[in-house]
């Protein structure tokens, strides 16, 4: 029994691989070709002339070469070089046999990209051995290659269906509520008619600003979202995100403290993916804050190039083993609270556009959490974000522009 047969249902496939042999001596490729062949390896390929190696390489698309040093024309550490430079990043295993002895041929060999040196004359079994090992690693590496591609193209296509149902749903929606929020201003409504109207309002809006997050996310996701960036008041974006919770925040009776301290808090930003960022938060703190609670919003500079803004509260807080995962897409905190888990992903991703970082602590559950935003003073935005020139400053969104603008 040979070598191959010992291992081949651990390896397998392994008469598939394709061996190139370069050699200038006859008497070294008949050796090689015929313990190749009786090791079950049919796919063997020969040259004795090295200026045809890297043609050869592309033509036969070897898996593994045995690869001679002392050769005219042109010697084997040339030929690794050349294969090399030439090679992508796909694992191509290269044994030198050669009857070259001299440490420092050994050492430049290894330098110029063999995988493997081995003096003749050579022993079949160690050639063998050595061959499996390399040819496993790059099988396994051909499989995770194929796993990879095959993840890629999952997400891709999770991408595209999530964008195009976005829009699906999204267009219905729109009549709805343009509908429902002009009728319910309507005098003479009879008080159930006016809280029917509403609840169609909440929930036509609750469903849009789910659609808005997948659109967003999609877009981040491609690096789709465009900034338009203008110098504005971070401190004013911040007051109109408040204001749009703050509806919320008195219904439920929670204490709002601000602090805003920052000296330097005019930055070229986009405001409304901005304000978008802050509402987010400020939802999220509502969100897991219980009646009663607090919720505190401060900002203030952390050095002369640094604005930074927290947003805390003394709500659920975040176990330790979420903490890591919190600004992944589909991730929630507590499964039984509305929303798809977008809103932390987009928020990061747009702090990130504009050069920023955003983190978050908690020192447990029931201790509440504070999340952190660091953004530069100077424009540092990313270039695959940032669309449009410079603008002066705009309003920022009001309350009643800010639903549906952020679900477009």
């Amino acid at each position: 029994m040979n070598l191959l047969q010992g291992s081949h249902g651990a390896l397998g496939h392994l008469d598939k691989m394709k061996i190139l042999i370069i050699d200038d001596e006859p008497t070294n490729v008949a050796v090689l070709e015929d313990m190749l062949f009786d090791s079950g390896y049919p796919n063997v390929k020969s040259i004795m002339d090295s200026r045809l190696a890297l043609d050869t390489c592309k033509t036969f698309a070897p898996d593994l070469i045995l690869l001679d040093l002392r050769m005219p024309h042109v010697d084997g550490f040339t030929v690794l070089e050349l294969l090399r430079a030439d090679s992508s990043e796909k694992f191509l295993p290269v044994i030198v046999l050669t009857a070259d002895v001299n440490e420092e041929s050994k050492r430049r060999a290894l330098h110029a990209g063999a995988t493997d040196f081995l003096h003749k004359p050579f022993d079949q079994t160690e050639v063998l051995l050595r061959m499996r090992l390399f040819m496993e690693r790059r099988r396994i590496e051909d499989k995770l290659q194929r796993q990879k591609e095959s993840a890629e193209a999952v997400n891709a296509a999770k991408d595209r269906f999530l964008a195009m149902l976005s829009h699906e749903l999204f267009t219905p929606l729109m009549p709805i509520l343009l509908w429902a929020s002009g009728t319910v201003k309507e005098p003479d409504l009879s008080p159930d008619m006016q809280e029917g109207l509403e609840m169609v309002c909440r929930n036509v809006q609750l469903e849009a600003r789910l659609i808005g997050d997948m659109l967003d996310l999609s877009r981040v996701t491609h690096g789709k979202l465009k900034l338009q960036l203008a110098r504005a008041d971070v401190h004013e974006i911040l007051q109109h995100a408040t204001d749009t919770v703050r509806h919320d925040i008195e219904d439920r009776n929670i204490k709002l403290s601000i602090a805003l301290e920052a000296s330097q808090h005019e930055l070229i930003v986009d405001g409304s993916r901005l304000q978008q960022v802050f509402w987010n938060l400020l939802r999220n703190a509502c969100k897991f804050t219980p009646e009663n609670g607090a919720i505190s919003v401060r900002s203030y500079n952390s050095n002369a190039n640094m604005l930074t803004i927290e947003v805390s509260d003394n709500g659920l807080g975040i176990e330790p083993r979420f903490l890591d995962k919190i600004f992944t897409a589909f991730e929630q905190v507590d499964s039984r609270k509305q929303g798809l888990g977008l809103g932390l992903a987009i928020t990061k991703g747009i702090i990130e556009m504009h050069g920023g970082t955003i983190r978050v602590g908690s020192e447990g559950l029931g201790k509440g959490a504070t999340f952190v935003v660091d953004l530069p003073t100077s424009q540092t935005t990313r270039g695959c974000g940032y669309a449009g020139e410079l603008t002066e400053p705009t309003n920022q969104i009001k309350r009643s522009e800010l639903t549906v603008e952020q679900t477009i």
